[in-house]
């Protein structure tokens, strides 16, 4: 028997991988649900953790003619920060496998016949021995086809959700400095300064003058002593 799926258009597994951003991200979940089930589809996977800062992550699938409506819809849940979306043409990869099986189950016909007309026990044992084998490849090989349609028929939407960033605190100011205070005592400092110098030139210059006088009165005195 041939598969179900037509080759009228081609065989295309369609995925995303969607970051959102919401307040909530459990009513984000929630909507999300809602959304996907609307278009026929289902949660394939849930996550919730967290406490104070909660975050979701979501597999969700929809029916593939549905793949971009849904998306869509889902995007306007949350602010979306990233975002993925990818296409992968299996066509000739499921022509190749209906191939193969087809190849098998002939060789599974020509192995049943040959095992009705097998003469020996040896004969027999071989020829069943390789029916196991070719039976055993058909098994792996509809196992492929079935899930090859499966992820055709149904796109997949992997989503995140968490919550927007705390805002970061602003860097304080530099404090304010009053710099009247050492304004202040700096002109203080430099009045008291110059009343120093103005003290020593008033005060100073009489008592250098009579030292200077004394003084060349005592190497007067010397020297008178010497003659």
């Amino acid at each position: 028997p041939t598969s179900s799926l037509e080759y009228s258009s081609r065989l295309l597994i369609k995925t995303a991988d969607l970051e959102l951003e919401a307040e909530d991200p459990e009513a984000a979940v929630d909507r999300i649900t809602v959304i996907v089930e609307s278009f026929g589809g289902y949660i394939a996977r849930l996550s919730i953790s967290g406490h104070e800062r909660k975050s979701a992550s979501m597999i969700v699938k929809v029916p593939e003619k549905f793949f971009y409506d849904a998306l869509n819809e889902i995007r306007k849940v949350g602010r979306v920060i990233r975002e993925d979306v990818n296409v992968r043409d299996v066509t000739e990869q499921h022509i190749d496998l209906e191939a193969r099986l087809r190849n098998l189950r002939a060789e599974e016909e020509w192995l049943l016949a040959a095992v009705d007309k097998a003469k020996t026990v040896q004969d027999l044992i071989m020829l069943e021995k390789e029916l196991w084998r070719v039976r055993g490849e058909i098994e792996r090989i509809e196992a492929q086809l079935k899930n090859l349609e499966r992820m055709v028929s149904y796109s997949t939407i992997s989503i995140w959700i968490r919550m927007p960033e705390e805002p970061k605190p602003a860097p304080s100011p530099w404090p304010k400095i009053d710099f009247t205070p050492i304004l202040i005592l700096a002109v203080t400092t430099l009045i008291y300064i110059a009343y120093g110098l103005v003290f020593l030139a008033v005060v100073g210059a009489p008592i250098a003058v009579i030292a200077y006088l004394a003084y060349r009165a005592y190497k007067r005195f010397v020297k008178a002593g010497k003659g």
